[in-house]
């Protein structure tokens, strides 16, 4: 069995969990992280419950503004688990971070673009439950085109943009230095769908 799998199922604390991915190499990292399915990942959602995800997270401060971020992502839907999600710090925005979704179903569904902000931010999707955790807010996109080649600009409307990324948000927790864990919530509900982020170095 997968030893991430092993750590979730047998109940390891969550501080132990992120000490253990801390010690390992990206490779081995994502090794782990990849093949967590719904169960391994809601169980690492409540597991990693209250430990916030600061935009350094995403983003090191050591990373210059407009500079590309990518975390490695697998989620629990039935097909397409493999994604991106790439953010930057905004320019002239130290407490902003924008990001799209790359993955091989970007010509049909967008680039779902979002926004995030430092945790204790509102959110836009009426949840007052959450308290200071952080949040990918899709109801909002970059104030304007990206740099660094992203996709064009577009925000989440539109027939399948809408369906897919429109009036979401993904509730985060930090595991480790690299790993992260989210729900995503539509209109302030839960979805019961989960996805892990893997941050490349």
């Amino acid at each position: 069995m997968n030893e991430l799998k092993k750590r979730i199922d047998g109940g390891m604390a969550i501080e132990d969990i992120g000490a253990w991915l801390d010690g390992l190499d990206h490779d081995a990292r994502w090794a782990n992280v990849q093949v967590l399915g719904k169960s391994e990942q809601s169980k690492l959602y409540s597991l990693a419950a209250g430990r916030l995800t600061p935009l350094s997270h995403y983003v090191p401060d050591t990373i210059a503004p407009g500079t590309p971020v990518r975390h490695l992502g697998r989620n629990t839907l039935p097909v397409f688990t493999r994604f991106e999600k790439r953010f930057m710090r905004a320019p002239g925005q130290d407490d902003l971070l924008w990001g799209y979704n790359h993955g091989a179903t970007m010509g049909l569904t967008g680039p779902g673009y979002f926004v995030v902000r430092e945790p204790g931010s509102s959110s836009p999707d009426g949840r007052s439950d959450f308290g200071e955790q952080n949040f990918i807010n899709y109801y909002e996109v970059p104030a304007e085109q990206p740099p660094a080649g992203w996709p064009p600009l577009r925000d989440n409307t539109g027939l399948v943009g809408n369906l897919v990324y429109g009036q979401m948000c993904d509730y985060m927790w930090r595991v480790s230095e690299h790993v992260s864990v989210g729900e995503a919530f539509k209109k302030g509900s839960s979805i019961q769908s989960w996805f892990v982020l893997c941050r490349l170095p």
